[in-house]
């Protein structure tokens, strides 16, 4: 858990909740002022790498995000859950399949679909989960989603895939695919996380 220093309980703040792909919650140092700049606090599960049951994983993040409301004033409208490499592919499910907690999802090196979509080369990146069909429409219209990746990212091709022939050809209104000149399978410094969040919590592509 981090919460920044300019925190103050006269006001109410967000919540970004963090999927890592290793058991051990890491993000860049630089982060650290921009969640003070966006007034979001920050929560992670340990033990929630790629190795925990992706069900594990779901609870987890459900988890923290309930109790950081309970011990917290949280904005309801600007809890965003996010991850990196194996942990966006499960923030891209969780963002989709519960709308009705999250408010935003910001996906770095990795996405997850919820149906079958067809490659340039012919194949299909396979559908990873089934999401509740009574809040699918809430997820397409009216929250936000931040695909991010790298120009050598092995997952590259996935996320623009993704983006383009999932997300967007479903009529996911509120989609912003970033890719980064030079970036290879990495987390992105603050400058690009306050791009995401700007995003996040304007609609507004800067």
């Amino acid at each position: 858990m981090i919460v920044p220093k300019t925190f103050s309980t006269n006001s109410t703040w967000g919540l970004l909740v963090w999927i890592s792909p290793s058991d051990d919650v890491q993000i860049p140092s630089d982060w650290l002022s921009e969640l003070g700049r966006h007034r979001l606090l920050f929560v992670g599960a340990g033990k929630s790498g790629n190795n925990r049951a992706p069900m594990d994983r779901v609870r987890l993040a459900l988890d923290a995000t309930y109790n950081m409301c309970r011990r917290f004033k949280i904005d309801q409208q600007r809890i965003y859950i996010a991850g990196f490499s194996g942990g966006a592919r499960m923030a891209s499910m969780i963002g989709v399949a519960w709308p009705d907690v999250f408010t935003g999802t910001f996906c770095v090196c990795g996405v997850n679909f919820y149906r079958d979509v067809k490659t340039a080369a012919g194949g299909y990146y396979g559908a990873a989960y089934i999401p509740d069909l009574r809040y699918l429409p809430l997820a397409k219209k009216a929250r936000r989603f931040v695909l991010l990746t790298g120009e050598h990212d092995m997952n590259r091709e996935n996320t623009k895939t993704l983006m383009e022939k999932g997300f967007l050809q479903d009529g996911f209104s509120q989609v912003l695919y970033l890719e980064l000149p030079g970036m290879k399978h990495a987390v992105p410094g603050a400058v690009h996380l306050n791009t995401a969040l700007d995003y996040l919590d304007t609609g507004k592509k800067f």
